[in-house]
């Protein structure tokens, strides 16, 4: 039966390996292994109530981590008047008393096998998703994050019903628990890994999302889902992006870094076969305008992926569509009431291109694939209520 290791170190929901410099929450989850601990014991409560809710549910749920993101403000530092643009630091005991305070309110939701899941010890949380990798119900390229995002609950439902368990619905109970633990490689799992892609939800933890912006997909094979729902897209093009600036990261040479950008592309063209996206979540991360006097907003969806409109007169009359707001578009007025930093729901057309099948404005190719920000029109921009 597998063991739990002792002493682990623990690595929060994205990846750290990327630039978080100008993010006081995310740098200090990839330096203290403890807050990065809390952060997995809530994913490990959140994507239990994600399961729970279900598709039709995660959107009013993603909504609310969302609002429950603003309280990670309180653990940041006020910035040094003697040394503006050094990064305030966050404080991790302040980020786990938060962010206990949230995984018990989103815990007192839960029930039965759920519950249970939810209060299982993070190791063995974590060692459970591995002995689905050994047994064969997820890919071996997966990674056991501790993240039991949609292919991880595939995994557990086939599980669930090639070993005959008295229920198929995705949580693993103590019982379940047990049993899969003491399982071992069968000729069964062959077919079992036909779904294997988790879709990360916005984690409240500052960071992100997800998580996890927010959490690394499990595998590099993406498939989008059947007739997607708007937040399926939106969580599905934070999972390709980030899928493409970790291919992008770990290619050992500029010919297989460059190879990345064209099949993030194709991955992109598959899932937003309609530029066209409605009651997408974000948070506004630049509010200003052009010289002349036009709107320029961009939105943050996850740690390193933003939407907005071009910055300035020349780029937009070259582009595909016009994206700055004209003072008398009614965005206009919606936009000038939100503050930077504010959670918005917003909607609009993205711009196309032949590279990256929406177009991504980046001058740098690793910028494009590390910190890509893509170009939309926007049709409605309004807070989260």
């Amino acid at each position: 039966m597998p063991t739990i290791a002792n002493a682990q170190a623990y690595k929060p929901d994205f990846n750290c390996a990327v630039d978080h410099s100008k993010d006081s929450i995310a740098t200090m989850l990839c330096e203290n292994s403890d807050a990065a601990k809390h952060e997995l014991m809530f994913d490990q409560t959140y994507y239990a109530l994600r399961q729970l809710v279900g598709k039709t549910g995660w959107k009013y749920l993603k909504q609310e981590a969302i609002a429950d993101d603003d309280i990670f403000k309180e653990c940041i530092a006020p910035a040094d008047p003697n040394n503006p643009d050094a990064l305030p630091p966050a404080d991790p005991s302040c980020y786990i008393s938060h962010m206990d305070a949230l995984t018990e309110k989103y815990k007192h939701r839960l029930s039965g096998g759920a519950l249970e899941e939810a209060n299982r010890p993070i190791d063995q949380h974590i060692l459970l998703q591995q002995q689905l990798i050994t047994l064969g119900y997820l890919p071996s390229s997966a990674q056991a994050d501790g993240v039991y995002g949609e292919a991880t609950r595939d995994a557990i439902e086939t599980w669930q019903r090639v070993n005959h368990r008295p229920t198929t619905d995705g949580f693993l109970s103590d019982q379940d628990a047990q049993a899969l633990l003491s399982g071992s490689p069968s000729a069964n799992t062959s077919a079992s890994v036909s779904a294997s892609n988790d879709i990360s939800a916005v984690n409240p933890s500052g960071s992100t999302a997800s998580s996890t912006d927010n959490a690394p997909p499990e595998t590099s094979a993406y498939q989008p889902p059947s007739e997607p729902t708007e937040i399926d897209k939106e969580e599905s093009l934070i999972s390709i992006v980030n899928e493409g600036r970790q291919e992008y990261t770990d290619g050992q040479n500029d010919f297989q870094k460059g190879a990345a950008r064209p099949r993030r592309a194709s991955r992109i063209c598959k899932l937003l076969q309609d530029p066209v996206v409605t009651g997408w979540y974000g948070t506004v991360d630049n509010l200003s305008s052009s010289s002349s006097g036009y709107g320029v907003l961009t939105i943050r969806i996850s740690p390193h992926i933003t939407v907005g409109t071009t910055n300035n007169s020349l780029s937009d009359s070259l582009g595909p569509q016009k994206t700055l707001i004209s003072p008398s578009d009614p965005v206009f007025s919606q936009v000038a009431n939100l503050h930077v930093g504010q959670h918005i729901i917003f909607s609009g057309r993205f711009s196309t291109s032949n590279d990256d099948c929406i177009e991504e404005t980046s001058i740098t190719q690793e910028g494009s694939m590390t910190d890509p920000d893509f170009e939309m029109r926007f049709t409605d921009v309004k807070p989260v209520n």
